[in-house]
């Protein structure tokens, strides 16, 4: 199922599916995860909105590169509407051992939010710097972890003890052509924005929401 979170969105918007490749309507996700991730970028509102500054000012910068400045469109379009981990793919593990291949998202998972609500799964990770490097993450129901999956290879395996249920939270970009063009997207300015996000991310203590603040949400 692919839903969207954004409370200003309404019942239906359309956003692009990274599966499909395409945009596409979306209904909204359930009240409670729709509170849940809505508390989750109030209480970090302080490093969204610096990460939003941060790319005004690169796009100031360099206002006739067209590639870089679309690249910045799109990105601080999405941050303006509230779309950053607005897309949502419920992905159903079967309940049997199984093993994906290896692979990097698109420019869907520059930031992602992940959450395992059922289930057993182990998430690898690889990258190279000098050497290969790689990491390997057990998850089970409740397991929340916020990363990149643009940047690293990845891997993810099943295990048999009973079928897993998880939430995939990326960007929900708008646009279908500006989708397409920027999910593959990769070089200098890319790495520019990347290196803008990790630094902020660093700099903030980002922090789930408490029950009471999803609750606050929900009431609205």
């Amino acid at each position: 199922a692919d839903w969207h979170s954004v409370p200003g969105w309404g019942d239906s918007f359309e956003i692009f599916v990274p599966r499909k490749n395409k945009v596409m309507p979306v209904r909204q996700a359930p009240l409670r995860l729709v509170a849940f991730l809505e508390a989750f970028r109030r209480v970090n509102e302080e490093c969204w909105q610096e990460i939003l500054a941060e790319l005004r000012v690169m796009q100031a910068q360099k206002p006739d590169d067209y590639p870089r400045s679309r690249l910045l469109r799109i990105l601080i379009e999405d941050f303006e509407e509230r779309g950053f981990f607005g897309a949502i793919e419920a992905q159903a593990g079967p309940g049997r051992r199984k093993e994906m291949h290896w692979h990097r998202d698109g420019a869907t998972g520059l930031l992602h939010l992940g959450i395992t609500l059922s289930g057993k799964r182990r998430l690898q990770l690889r990258a190279w710097t000098e050497e290969e490097w790689t990491q390997e993450l057990s998850m089970s129901a409740g397991h929340i972890y916020l990363s990149s999956p643009f940047l690293f290879e990845h891997c993810i395996s099943y295990r048999p003890e009973e079928p897993t249920l998880a939430l995939m939270c990326r960007f929900g970009f708008m646009d279908e052509e500006d989708s397409l063009w920027v999910n593959h997207l990769r070089g200098r300015d890319m790495l520019e924005v990347v290196q803008l996000l990790s630094v902020q991310l660093q700099q903030h203590r980002l922090r789930l929401p408490q029950l009471k603040e999803v609750r606050a949400v929900a009431a609205e």
